[in-house]
């Protein structure tokens, strides 16, 4: 209730799955906005599957649905369900193995993996997805038996000024072949 009074003008969400921003402009021809939003997904939004967040694709779910045959379910609704929150990914960038892996946190989370991200995860910076993960797509060090270091560059928040990567290095003890 207090979203509906309040939340608009104070610029809330009325769920960390709903980004009335996003569903804003995504909806252009929606009027108003605030609760207003919220209605509509429910109403018809979802129903025409419109997205209510960046992260969510309901085809995407709907179609995970299919496979494991769960027919009588609303897609928005399932990744709220505690049935579904431990295998269902609301989107493909969006791998609940791999984050369950990263993050021992989300796997024990009641509201699932998905929501312990929005909620907690992504400040952290925890990866949900492998193609997200540093540790997994870093390069592996190349023996090439040089005492001089290898350079490689790794993208990373903290470069050094404008389109400048970062460079790591990394000794080697082989002999060198360059």
């Amino acid at each position: 209730m207090h979203f509906v009074l309040a939340g608009p003008s104070e610029h809330r969400m009325p769920h960390p799955m709903f980004d009335t921003a996003y569903y804003k402009s995504t909806n252009p021809d929606i009027p108003g906005g605030g609760y207003r939003l919220l209605v509509h997904f429910i109403a018809e939004g979802e129903v025409k599957g419109a997205s209510p967040h960046p992260l969510i694709d309901l085809a995407y779910v709907r179609r995970q649905l299919a496979e494991r045959g769960v027919d009588d379910v609303r897609p928005f609704r399932a990744l709220l369900d505690p049935a579904h929150v431990k295998w269902l990914s609301p989107h493909r960038l969006f791998d609940i193995g791999h984050y369950g892996d990263v993050s021992e946190a989300a796997t024990a989370f009641a509201g699932g993996a998905f929501l312990y991200y929005l909620l907690a995860g992504h400040a952290l910076d925890e990866p949900a997805h492998p193609l997200f993960d540093r540790l997994s797509i870093a390069p592996k060090p190349r023996n090439t038996g040089s005492k001089r270091p290898i350079r490689s560059p790794i993208s990373s928040r903290r470069m050094r000024g404008p389109g400048k990567p970062r460079w790591i290095r990394i000794r080697s003890s082989a002999p060198s072949i360059i």
